[in-house]
């Protein structure tokens, strides 16, 4: 079990392609509760807040159910929320509007394309850095297997983000 990451981004939207090597596929829930079976999650700090809570971050589970993929908003930045803007729900489903997910020999290519609009108030430009951490969830069918995450956790790292990884957007 295992998986490549590459990140990407234009003005239009942040892309992550996810080559994930898993030999099972096992995917019976949809929407919050996808992390019980073969799920990824990606959770980002889009203004790089750095802070020790998660009122700054959106956190995104991704997963290929047995209806399609589906892409569902666990966490939305609260602590961002202004007299300008408003963030959006936690806890919605975006279906599949920014996934695709495709077969290959070895497991599953997921694609997601996801629009600034989903990551405000962040702006797309070439030296913005975001706060990334990332786990892939593993099940084949009798309870996880596998939890992996990047960076490499210290003990509950994935709820502090300002020991998360950094992206910085290049021109």
């Amino acid at each position: 079990y295992s998986a490549q990451l590459q990140f990407a981004w234009t003005p239009e939207p942040l892309r992550l392609r996810a080559t994930v090597r898993d030999a099972v596929h096992f995917q019976p829930f949809h929407g919050h509760y996808m992390y019980n079976a073969d799920c990824l999650q990606l959770a980002l700090d889009p203004m790089l807040r750095r802070r020790d809570t998660l009122g700054n971050v959106y956190a995104f589970n991704l997963a290929l159910t047995s209806t399609g993929p589906e892409m569902y908003r666990t966490w939305s930045p609260e602590d961002e929320a202004t007299a300008s803007f408003t963030p959006p729900a936690p806890d919605v489903s975006l279906g599949d509007r920014y996934l695709e997910v495709a077969n290959w020999h070895g497991g599953l290519v997921y694609e997601m394309a996801l629009p600034w609009t989903e990551l405000a108030p962040a702006r797309a430009e070439a030296g913005h850095r975001i706060g990334v951490y990332y786990i892939m969830f593993n099940n084949d069918g009798a309870g996880h297997l596998d939890t992996l995450h990047w960076p490499v956790p210290i003990g509950g790292m994935w709820m502090k983000p300002k020991q998360w990884g950094v992206l910085t957007l290049l021109a």
